[in-house]
């Protein structure tokens, strides 16, 4: 099963998402996958540590699911987290 990692940024309160190289990015395209539990434990590992770093909080792994060929979040909850908020236009990304 593929996963990702997720959390929030304390600075600017956006979600997150872990990429290869100990970086965040709130663009879920450009987050890491993992394909199995030594790398996904690896990574957690990192964004544990930026949380006690007071950079992110709320560090989670996110299961996803392929649709239209591409990595997609398995819950609905992560889907409106990763394509922003549902009501506002200004409030879209």
């Amino acid at each position: 099963m593929t996963s990702a990692i997720i959390a929030q940024d304390l600075r600017t309160g956006r979600v997150v998402y872990y990429k290869h190289d100990s970086i965040w990015t709130e663009i879920f395209e450009h987050a890491s996958y993992f394909n199995n539990s030594k790398d996904e434990n690896d990574a957690l590992a990192y964004a544990n540590r930026t949380c006690k770093d007071n950079k992110v909080v709320g560090v989670e792994v996110i299961q996803l699911s392929e649709r239209d060929g591409r990595p997609s979040p398995e819950k609905f909850r992560e889907v409106i987290r990763a394509t922003g908020p549902t009501v506002g236009s200004e409030a879209k990304r």
